[in-house]
């Protein structure tokens, strides 16, 4: 099975990463460090509502430049329940 790692941003502007929270160097830094992994991990942003949109435009730069999120099969995605994810939820 494919491990998924959520990416959140709270109200306040902070970044986990799973549960742990951390800044936008180490987000940085993660996300560079997932590539090559096999499996790959599935990459969620989850957004809060009234997150600042500095906070979200800052950790979806990062998420953009990150060779996981890029290429023809790109492992990271926006907005979805990634509590629930298994295996048919990337199925095409």
């Amino acid at each position: 099975m494919q491990p998924v790692i959520p990416v959140m941003i709270a109200a306040d502007g902070s970044i986990t990463w799973f549960e742990e929270r951390i800044s936008s160097n180490q987000l940085n830094k993660y996300m560079h460090m997932t590539t090559g992994l096999e499996p790959p991990p599935r990459i969620i942003l989850d957004v809060a509502d009234d997150a600042p949109c500095l906070a979200v435009q800052r950790v979806r730069g990062i998420m953009d430049t990150a060779p996981i999120c890029r290429g023809e099969w790109p492992e990271c995605s926006e907005g979805q329940d990634w509590k629930s994810f298994d295996e048919r939820s990337f199925a095409e």
